[in-house]
């Protein structure tokens, strides 16, 4: 991907107005970086508005590389003629910026989808190599792949430091029922808060917790 031009607008686009990928196994139509920053922003406001707490800044770099590598991961469920060494040259480029909360959140605007995209990949060849890349990403990204069950993540500290991310992390894994990512003590204890007196709202969370189940009369 060069400096100038990004190919990926219209695969954006589609995910932004759509909530579903569009992907061209032909060469797509490339954007200028003022049109990519333009959506990426975009992507920023939508999730921003609809967090607890401040979000972190939006670094768009790193935005810009994630939007690359999940267009990648697309195209390549869809070009199904690609071996390992063309699969593993695609998703090559490292992010531009070792991890921070800025970094996580702006890299989770794309990479949230990673747990459908795998499971997609999974339903299609489970064997595939490209899921074993995809899984490897997840656990480089674990804000982004609660739900993907992985056997690891790298380190959450960018993401329990930060009460905005902290809280979507909390209730990912609430909703997936993701439990191991409760030996975390600080998700543990975000989840216990979370879940509190409605322990019957998440009881596989709460058992795991051991958070006692209320009776409620039929």
């Amino acid at each position: 991907m060069g400096r100038d031009t990004f190919p990926v607008i219209e695969f954006l686009q589609s995910l932004l107005d759509q909530g579903f990928a569009v992907v061209k196994l032909a060469p797509a139509d490339p954007a200028t970086p003022d049109e990519l920053a333009e959506v990426l922003e975009e992507f920023d406001q939508r999730q921003r508005s609809s967090l607890a707490y401040d979000a972190p800044a939006l670094d768009l770099p790193t935005a810009t590389w994630a939007a690359g590598i999940l267009y990648q991961l697309i195209h390549l469920l869809a070009a199904r003629d690609v071996d390992v060494a063309g699969m593993e040259a695609s998703l090559a480029e490292p992010c531009p910026a070792p991890r921070s909360a800025s970094v996580d959140y702006s890299v989770d605007l794309l990479f949230q989808h990673l747990p459908e995209v795998a499971r997609f990949a999974a339903r299609m060849a489970p064997d595939d190599p490209l899921v074993s890349r995809i899984k490897t990403l997840g656990a480089a990204w674990p804000l982004s792949s609660v739900g993907m069950m992985l056997e690891s993540c790298n380190g959450v500290k960018p993401i329990v430091t930060h009460p905005c991310l902290l809280a979507l992390y909390t209730d990912r894994i609430l909703r997936t029922a993701d439990l191991a990512r409760l030996e975390e003590p600080a998700v543990r204890q975000a989840a216990e808060d979370t879940v509190g007196a409605y322990p019957d709202l998440c009881p596989k969370v709460a058992q795991h917790l051991h958070l006692p189940l209320m009776d409620v009369p039929l």
